[in-house]
């Protein structure tokens, strides 16, 4: 068996920007940061909460507390649900998305898992909103872990658990960011880039074996073609 796993901001969700604006906006009222460099790929972790420690660190020379993390998520979650209420346009899925994970879900050979660098209840939102049907696949998120490869980690364990395999066959991660291709290489996955412009070819050369804007055009039977499965 084949595990399928995803990243959701950028990759499935076309969210990327309204959850920068928000995450910024949320450090600022929780923590009073003044300064946030979104420059996400400067950061040795981009994770929810690995970026959050390490500014809160930088600017008081200590952790955020439990009750200080628990209070941005929830300030965070609540920023984007009034965002997504007021724009609904502003959490769409990426083109073909919806009907690509629907289509592996047909697939008796394919796994489904999602590895979120962001928090889990912000993740379900958004899949949620952007049509995705996601309650049943296992997640692993910025709750579990501070790093991107704990978290894929984690991920594939819990799909091993639900689809009761010993190991996948292959592993086959999607993302968009940087970050997501360098973990994938890390752990010896192979890996999708969603990307168009200049991203695709700083994702190219940190690993990438395949580039699509969308998934208008992939199916299955391509995906199993083009990764020899």
């Amino acid at each position: 068996m084949q595990l399928c796993l995803f990243d959701i901001d950028g990759t499935l969700t076309a969210t990327s920007d309204i959850d920068t604006a928000c995450f910024v906006q949320a450090l600022k009222d929780v923590f009073g940061l003044q300064e946030v460099n979104t420059d996400w790929s400067i950061y040795p972790d981009v994770t929810d909460s690995a970026v959050t420690t390490r500014l809160v660190e930088m600017q008081r020379g200590q952790a955020p507390t439990e009750s200080e993390m628990r209070q941005i998520r929830e300030h965070f979650y609540a920023l984007l649900q009034t965002a997504f209420e007021h724009s609904p346009e502003q959490c769409l899925p990426i083109a073909g998305g919806p009907r690509f994970l629907n289509s592996l879900a047909r697939d008796p050979q394919i796994a489904i898992a999602f590895a979120t660098g962001g928090w889990e209840q912000t993740a379900r939102l958004k899949l949620e909103l952007s049509g995705y049907d996601h309650g049943h696949y296992p997640l692993a998120s910025a709750n579990d872990a501070f790093t991107r490869t704990a978290i894929c980690s984690l991920a594939v364990e819990r799909a091993q658990q639900q689809y009761a395999v010993t190991d996948f066959e292959t592993i086959i991660a999607f993302g968009d960011g940087i970050w997501d291709a360098r973990a994938a290489v890390e752990l010896g996955y192979r890996f999708v880039g969603i990307a168009q412009g200049e991203k695709t070819n700083l994702l190219q050369t940190a690993g990438a074996e395949l580039i699509l804007p969308n998934y208008e055009a992939l199916t299955p039977a391509q995906l199993r073609e083009r990764f020899g499965l």
